[in-house]
């Protein structure tokens, strides 16, 4: 049974003007008199595309489109400091959607827009961006934060591919160090089997060769922790996406 009146809220207040009116008035109505509401009531369905629409008008029969410009026009007439508005041009046409972008665009309060419509989007003041990154936050409509965020995604892409490349060259140079060591190795081996060199002398070239090889495996240890921490970190900042699509027919609706 509720009214349009009733969902904006104004539907006590509107009541009492019409016992005033009606000279029967009760007590403290005079004092709690709203004049100006009146007024206020069609300015703000006349700015949602709605000066058609009785304020008896049986709210289960409003659209969905309907419903949504009543409830900006109930934002309107709180004369709200902020407003929070959720995907507020879905079950709008065309027209309701221009009128939800003509309402941001001379609202001079706080906005916080949630909303996938791009038209929207190219409007607002900032764009912020929730992903699985976290949230950042970039100055500017639509069009200028898609074009940051590319810029961003190619830096970080080109980021991780340095850093995918750097851990490929430090294992291939461990590789050949490693190579190289026991190469080594078995030239001392060969040479203390064949035993034409003093014991102290092979005792010597050991302990140097054991050492070497302490020194390259924390080398070696140091730089692949390096190389993969910068990896990770590399591979954090892109945003693992798949894309999606979807092959639907023709739906025979008029554009718009």
């Amino acid at each position: 049974g509720s009214s349009v009146a009733d969902l904006l809220g104004v539907r006590d207040a509107l009541v009492r003007l019409q016992r005033i009116e009606a000279g029967r008035a009760c007590d403290g109505d005079l004092d709690l008199a709203d004049w100006d509401l009146p007024g206020r009531v069609a300015a703000a369905l006349a700015r949602v595309g709605l000066a058609d629409v009785s304020l008896d008008h049986d709210a289960r029969a409003l659209s969905g489109g309907q419903a949504t410009r009543l409830a900006l026009a109930g934002a309107l007439m709180g004369a709200p400091d902020f407003i929070v508005l959720d995907e507020p041009t879905n079950n709008l046409d065309t027209d309701g959607r221009a009128a939800v972008r003509e309402l941001l665009a001379d609202w001079r309060g706080g906005a916080l827009v949630i909303s996938h419509d791009r038209a929207v989007l190219r409007g607002m003041d900032r764009i912020l961006e929730v992903s699985e990154l976290g949230a950042r936050l970039y100055g500017g409509g639509y069009d200028f934060y898609v074009e940051r965020r590319a810029a961003e995604r190619d830096a970080a892409e080109r980021t991780l591919d340095r850093a995918e490349r750097k851990v490929a060259l430090v294992e291939r140079d461990n590789q050949l160090a490693r190579e190289r060591q026991e190469r080594r190795d078995a030239a001392g081996k060969r040479k203390r089997a064949k035993g034409d060199a003093p014991k102290l002398l092979l005792d010597a070239h050991a302990e140097q060769a054991e050492n070497s090889v302490a020194r390259g495996s924390r080398l070696a240890d140091r730089q692949r922790s390096e190389t993969q921490t910068a990896l990770e970190d590399a591979r954090a900042e892109v945003e693992r996406t798949r894309a999606l699509a979807f092959d639907l027919p023709a739906s025979g609706l008029a554009a718009g």
